[in-house]
């Protein structure tokens, strides 16, 4: 692995993950603000990589790999701790996308293809973090009981259903492709 500054700031991303999962156990408010630097570290680490030419395969890889930890664990988290607001089958279409996306970034790469991330897949990690952050924000301070924190949460959680099964259907499509260029089946 390459020690360059994309690369820790992914690797600080994974850091604070852990810390995010304390404070999210204990109920802590400050898990909010750590989530969100985190969010920043995910943007910073990319534009930096392409800025100073710091790519590398361990970032290509860990990036999207430490934003899966991060969203899929939270919304678990929040499947018990949100009176409601996380189903638990929501919770798995999101951890099922995620793993679908993985599979096939894995399969397409194995075949020596990059599998790129798409603006459905950015927009995605965008609306899951922001959703993930208002959600443990209202489970951190209480705020889960009042009706119109309430609803604004509801449109967030299925704002995030619906782009985080669009981007995983733009994914097939995009892997399909793939696979009818090769000629396999």
């Amino acid at each position: 692995m390459v020690f360059n500054a994309a690369n820790l700031l992914t690797l600080s991303r994974l850091v604070m993950g852990v810390i995010f999962f304390v404070l999210i156990a204990f109920k802590s408010w400050v898990a909010v603000p750590v989530l969100l630097l985190a969010g920043v570290t995910d943007l910073l680490d990319g534009w930096v990589a392409r800025k100073w030419n710091q790519q590398t395969d361990f970032g290509r890889i860990a990036d999207p790999c430490i934003d899966k930890i991060l969203i899929c664990c939270g919304f678990i988290f929040l499947v018990n701790h949100s009176d409601q607001l996380v189903a638990s089958w929501m919770a798995a279409v999101i951890v099922g996308r995620e793993l679908v996306v993985t599979a096939l970034r894995s399969f397409e790469e194995s075949k020596g293809v990059v599998f790129h991330a798409t603006f459905w897949g950015k927009s995605k990690m965008t609306v899951q973090f922001a959703a993930l952050a208002y959600l443990i924000f209202l489970v951190t301070w209480g705020r889960t009981d009042q009706a119109v924190l309430r609803i604004v949460a509801q449109v967030l959680v299925w704002m995030t259903l619906v782009v985080t099964v669009a981007s995983g259907v733009v994914y097939l499509i995009q892997a399909q492709r793939l696979v009818r260029r090769r000629g396999n089946p």
